[in-house]
């Protein structure tokens, strides 16, 4: 029995942490630069208990200096992935979580700039 307990004690861990995965990737720029402090988080898609739907933000980080980025921790499901920056087009994509995944590289846009005639 205790030899039981013990190898219970070893195993539970595994079973239950054995299905978190991350998500990692680079942003870059048109000109393949990489761009620093991209706001990157996710979401998932909820109804509320009034028939709305909405979002839950669930985590976020933001790029190193080298534009890299990884988001740890994550259960097998469906999220939504977001990339902002001031002054390019933010983007966002739908990823179904069932392993690591590599979004590899992330080319954001400048936004255009656009000037009113007076």
């Amino acid at each position: 029995m205790h030899n039981l307990k013990f190898l219970l004690v070893l195993v539970f861990p595994a079973v239950v942490f054995g299905h978190v995965f991350s998500i990692n990737g680079t942003v870059k720029d048109v000109e393949n630069n990489p761009i620093s402090f991209v706001t990157i988080y996710l979401t998932q898609n909820v109804t509320e208990d009034i028939g709305n739907p909405g979002f839950k933000f669930i985590k976020g980080t933001t790029t190193d200096d080298l534009g890299n980025f990884t988001i740890e921790g994550l259960l097998k499901k469906k999220y939504n992935v977001y990339f902002n920056y001031l002054g390019y087009e933010s983007i966002s994509q739908t990823v179904a979580l069932t392993s690591e995944i590599a979004l590899g590289t992330i080319v954001l846009k400048k936004k255009r700039k656009h000037l009113m005639k007076q």
